[in-house]
């Protein structure tokens, strides 16, 4: 009786495996999939994966096959593997580092939504996953140990007053983190934003001493908090302003606070027009910029908006301190042979750019060659004169363009005196300009183009 039970036993197992492959075989066969989409293959040390995707055309739904495919060997593996490996099985159906690679594939045109579906099976074995596994393991570690660094030298940083680079050391361990899997909450690329809008929301810019016809103002950072308010030392603030002849255009420059967390800012930039709005703010966008490789740009947005809050303005309108018939203009003008020209482009040009800023002088020729005859000259002959601007401009080079025409080039030295005690103020000799005209027009160009950079560079010590 035991043994006739037994056989019965054997029997109903026997048909009930043969019974769901059959209807595996079946379930593929009406749906005309292959039948490892609805059981994976089974080989020792190997493990399958499936992946599935939809797509317009036959290239997105594979692309979506292997992503939901690498999702799967993500949650394998503990650690999300997908943009790390995506490329690879697209291109070459391969992994060599994870021993992954594509071992099947099968795709249709459904002809009711007019879209593809597209599978992939892929195989690995459970000795180069357990490697992989291993590897990304160490990399948590490794990533751990950098963010745990960086979060000590925020405090340090702090402990300094430099405020600033505590909030640079949070960003550095966000990027860190965000680049993969974080096992604690505490180095997660979340917490570490919000400690590092903590240190920011600290940070207060104060502006004083200004003076808008100068154009100097005072900026300071402060600590907001507890009894002292300490000043932020060694901190990095930019200043954006507008560009002198470029309407609507600006510039920006990085400043350092000292000791006492304050830096003197002055219009004394050759860039710089003669009157506008300087911002103060401090700029973090380099190291968002490269977390957002990696995260949402939604994850800054309170860092972002205490930031925002973070800032100064300082309307000038800077004045000259010189008047009419205080300047003297003098720019001699040589061809490519060294012989002088009788043309006055170039301080024409500079006379003209100083009108626009309210500064009025005289175009002269002067005989005197060197420095010490030249003032004399000056002054004698220009008694009110207070300052001078000498040099000479002269045409150079000229190259082929593959246009057919010549394009030529000019570059000159120039001075700024003052005359009282022949103080060289300032002086130039990098600018060079650049002419595509005929021959008959090209020093009008090339000297004229010379004379409203030149200006631009001296007038801000107008």
């Amino acid at each position: 009786m035991k043994k006739v039970l037994f056989i019965f036993l054997t029997i109903s197992l026997l048909l009930m495996t043969s019974c769901q492959s059959i209807a595996l075989v079946v379930k593929s066969g009406v749906s005309g999939v292959p039948l490892w989409v609805n059981k994976l293959p089974e080989k020792e040390g190997v493990v399958y994966f499936v992946g599935r995707g939809v797509g317009e055309t036959l290239s997105q739904a594979k692309g979506e096959a292997i992503n939901n495919m690498l999702a799967s060997v993500s949650n394998a593996l503990g650690t999300d593997i997908t943009g790390k490996y995506f490329s690879s099985m697209m291109t070459n159906e391969s992994v060599e580092e994870a021993g992954l690679s594509l071992v099947d594939d099968y795709n249709r045109l459904d002809l009711e939504s007019n879209v593809y579906i597209y599978y992939v099976l892929s195989s690995a074995t459970e000795e180069n996953l357990s490697k992989v596994r291993e590897s990304e393991y160490n990399r948590v570690l490794e990533r751990e140990k950098t963010i745990e660094e960086l979060l000590e030298k925020a405090k340090e940083s702090y402990k300094k007053n430099n405020d600033v680079q505590s909030v640079i050391y949070c960003l550095e361990a966000v990027i860190v983190s965000s680049e993969g899997r974080m096992d604690y909450p505490e180095y997660q690329y979340t917490a570490l934003i919000d400690k590092a809008t903590e240190y920011l929301s600290n940070i207060k810019l104060k502006l004083s001493d200004k003076n808008d016809k100068m154009g100097t103002v005072k900026v300071r950072l402060v600590r907001d908090k507890g009894l002292f308010h300490p000043n932020i030392t060694n901190a990095l603030v930019t200043a954006n302003f507008p560009l002198s002849g470029y309407e609507g255009k600006r510039f920006s420059l990085t400043f350092k606070t000292g000791e006492d967390g304050i830096f003197n800012f002055s219009k004394s930039y050759s860039p710089m027009a003669n009157e506008g709005t300087v911002i103060f703010y401090l700029d973090f966008s380099s190291w968002i910029e490269k977390a957002e490789k990696y995260i949402d740009s939604a994850a800054f947005e309170k860092f972002n908006s205490v930031n925002d809050k973070i800032r100064g303005d300082f309307v000038y309108s800077k004045t000259s301190y010189i008047n009419d018939g205080e300047l003297v203009i003098c720019i001699g003008e040589y061809d490519s042979k060294g012989k002088l020209l009788d043309s006055t482009y170039a301080q024409e040009a500079i006379k003209s750019y100083f009108v626009n800023e309210g500064i009025y002088s005289a175009c002269v020729k002067l005989e005197s060659e060197d420095k010490e005859a030249i003032l004399e000259e000056v002054k004698q002959d220009y008694p009110e004169a207070k300052y001078l601007i000498w040099g000479m401009v002269g045409a150079t080079d000229i190259y082929a363009a593959p246009t057919g025409n010549d394009i030529r080039t000019a570059e000159g030295i120039s001075y700024f005196f003052r005359l009282s005690d022949g103080y060289l103020i300032a002086s130039d000799d990098h600018i060079k300009s650049l002419s595509w005209a005929d021959e008959d027009e090209v020093f009008e160009d090339l000297f004229t183009s010379y004379g409203k950079d030149l200006a631009a560079n001296f007038t801000n010590y107008l």
